[in-house]
């Protein structure tokens, strides 16, 4: 391992990046209970595609360790090699990567049909595990550059994705304001440690739809229409909302494990009444059954929409 200096880097055209990731056990309800997940895959190699906003020239994931390979359940670890055709620092190499664990752990959040009682940790690396290396135009890679930054029984359970998960965009891609909120209000809510956080937390995705131009304009036409109806806010907003989600995302069914689910007022209502007994009267009752049979599947449909 070398130092580089600011002169060092002028003569070089490539940025190597070499490091293990990790997929991190799942945050449990419960103490007594564990969660894994794994992707099914051993080896996924790309080329032209994007962290990001940033062009990468390939990328190259190849599996350290599978989630049961020692008998025991232990986190599933990936080598990550990344070649970029720019000359990348080691502030910039973390942006990149931190990126890419974004991407890939909201990946999982999106696509993971079975989650129950345990949230989402997501991908990370360690920064002192981050190998950098630097080529002039004929591509040979030489000495790593030194990082300054350095750091009862339970119940086990793994499920693994497929090979998707690490699939990249194969040409610069850009999100919505509203997408990219609801996209990072998702995982901090699945990366809270406890049902009740993650419960109110997720709720929080139907609060930033509320305040959308669209529902506020489809909010008014409703209720011209309904002037007069005798319903309870909830009954109003829950239909409101399914409006809204069936309008603006084609959303009419969820999936639910094996169980096909159409969108209606009467689930998006008992959403609602869930969220407000949980603030109002700290009632945890039905949390579980509602966030993991109904709330998140219908927030994985949007996400993916």
């Amino acid at each position: 391992m070398i130092f580089l200096n600011a002169a060092d880097y002028k003569k070089f055209n490539y940025t190597k990046i070499q490091v293990p990731i990790t997929l991190n056990e799942c945050p449990s309800d419960h103490e007594d209970s564990a969660y894994y997940l794994d992707v099914k895959c051993d080896a996924l190699y790309q080329k032209d595609c994007y962290i990001g906003v940033q062009k990468i020239e390939r990328i190259d994931i190849r599996r350290i360790r599978t989630a049961n390979s020692t008998g025991k359940m232990v986190v599933p670890q990936w080598m990550v090699e990344i070649v970029i055709a720019e000359v990348k620092k080691e502030d910039e190499v973390i942006k990149i990567l931190d990126e890419l664990c974004y991407i890939l752990s909201l990946a999982c959040g999106k696509y993971h049909s079975l989650f129950q009682y345990c949230g989402l940790s997501g991908f990370s690396y360690r920064s002192m595990d981050i190998k950098r290396s630097y080529a002039a135009e004929d591509g040979i890679f030489g000495d790593i550059d030194f990082n300054h930054r350095s750091v009862g029984v339970k119940m086990h359970a793994l499920n693994t994705l497929t090979e998707d998960v690490f699939l990249l965009p194969q040409s610069q891609t850009s999100h919505s304001a509203l997408f990219t909120k609801l996209d990072s209000a998702f995982l901090t809510a699945m990366r809270s440690g406890d049902a009740v956080a993650r419960y109110i937390l997720l709720y929080y995705l139907f609060e930033i739809m509320y305040d959308t131009d669209e529902y506020k304009n489809l909010k008014s036409i409703y209720e011209a229409n309904k002037a007069g109806v005798k319903k309870n806010a909830n009954e109003k907003r829950s239909e409101l909302l399914c409006q809204y989600l069936q309008q603006e995302f084609g959303i009419t069914e969820y999936r639910h494990f094996d169980k096909q689910s159409n969108l209606t007022p009467d689930t998006l209502c008992e959403i609602i009444r869930t969220r407000n007994d949980l603030t109002h009267r700290a009632d945890t009752s039905k949390i579980t059954k509602i966030m993991y049979h109904h709330m998140l599947p219908i927030l994985q449909c949007v996400l993916k929409s």
